[in-house]
């Protein structure tokens, strides 16, 4: 999954963010997660790190991607397909599609002091997040 922003800029919490990751749930252990497009796996109420990596001076390859709780929103019009998007105006403007039905959204944290890059969208790239709780959709 690559990130794009015309102009990234860095910033660094200065008070947790509260974001959101659609996630594969382990059907073993209840407590752990997968990332839906790398093998990354996780447990719920685990900090993680990571470097954050350009491809280019706009596109972002290696990182943390979640999404803005306060920007965006999960959507599931279909029974095997969960999307995420932004409202703009009177138009969902659609971020992510994930074909599968056994995806869920992962309630997370950015701790203080963790670097991120968030587009106009409400995507984030991070070096640091938090699995907080896992939430069926």
């Amino acid at each position: 999954m690559c990130w794009m922003c015309y102009k990234p800029e860095l910033k660094i919490a200065t008070e947790p963010v509260k974001v959101f990751k659609i996630m594969v749930p382990d059907k073993e252990n209840a407590d752990k997660i997968a990332s839906f497009y790398y093998s990354f796996t996780g447990r719920i109420g685990k900090e993680y790190t990571s470097d954050i990596v350009f491809y280019n001076s706009c596109t972002i390859t290696r990182g943390f991607h979640s999404y803005s709780s306060i920007k965006c929103t999960v959507d599931k019009e279909y029974p095997n397909e969960t999307s995420v998007y932004i409202q703009k105006d009177t138009q969902k403007v659609y971020l992510d599609t994930f074909r599968q039905h056994w995806v869920v959204k992962v309630k997370c944290t950015l701790p203080i002091g963790t670097h991120y890059y968030e587009n106009e969208n409400g995507a984030i790239v991070s070096n640091r997040i938090i699995f907080d709780s896992i939430e069926p959709l």
